[in-house]
C-alpha cells in the first residue's frame, strides 16, 4: 500500500508541476496532499438530504 501512495503522490506531483502554477500555490498544493496523506487533515463527504449536494469537511488534527 505504501508502494502505491507514494506512487500516486509522485504522478500527482509531475501533474501539478506540469499545470503552470506559481510556486507558492504548488508548495501548499503539495503540503495539503502530505497532509492528507500523513493523516494530519481529515476529508469527509457527507451527503445531504435536503438536496443532491454533498458537504465536504476537512478536519486538522491537534497534536
Amino acid at each position: 500500500m505504501k508502494k502505491q501512495k507514494k506512487s500516486f503522490f509522485l504522478d500527482l506531483k509531475k501533474d501539478i508541476e506540469k499545470a503552470n502554477y506559481d510556486k507558492e500555490t504548488e508548495n501548499g498544493i503539495l503540503q495539503f496532499i502530505d497532509d492528507i496523506i500523513n493523516k494530519k487533515i481529515q476529508v469527509r463527504a457527507h451527503p445531504n438530504k435536503k438536496n443532491s449536494r454533498q458537504g465536504v469537511y476537512f478536519q486538522a488534527r491537534t497534536l
